[in-house]
């Protein structure tokens, strides 16, 4: 009995952690919380989202905006998303980047900065590891598409 809980829990925490690494976090509004889980990620993604554009968002500062500890914070985030902290807020500052890029004629400076990041080429490599596609590539396809 014990083994079969064991197994429900971690194929609930796999479901949860396939959902979130595919779900777009931009939209925290259309997320039905059901799960303290599902909460806890709902909080962070709205932390990120306000302060999306501070390059200066640090762990100590979602730390304590969360109200969790350090440890819990990174092992909850983990094992959520199977991302670390700094993972987790560069993906939703990544995804938001790409929604202004297929939404709006932006220069790739301002969108990386306005998601907070102060490095045009960190921002490029991010954005190329996880688009496989550099930022101006990105924008030249999107374009075609209207």
């Amino acid at each position: 009995m014990l083994q079969t809980k064991i197994e429900n829990l971690l194929m609930m925490r796999k479901s949860l952690r396939e959902k979130y690494s595919r779900q777009m976090f931009l939209q925290p509004a259309h997320i039905s919380i059901k799960t303290l889980d599902e909460k806890f990620l709902e909080k962070a993604v709205r932390i990120t989202e306000k302060n999306i554009d501070d390059p200066d968002l640090n762990i100590d500062k979602f730390v304590s905006q969360m109200g969790v500890s350090r440890m819990q914070l990174y092992r909850k985030i983990n094992a959520l998303t199977n991302m670390t902290v700094k993972e987790f807020v560069n993906d939703i500052r990544l995804k938001r980047a790409e929604q202004i890029f297929s939404e709006k004629n932006i220069s790739i400076s301002e969108v990386a900065y306005s998601v907070g990041f102060n490095d045009l080429s960190y921002f490029g490599k991010c954005f190329k590891r996880k688009y496989e596609m550099s930022p101006s590539e990105y924008i030249q396809k999107a374009h075609q598409k209207h």
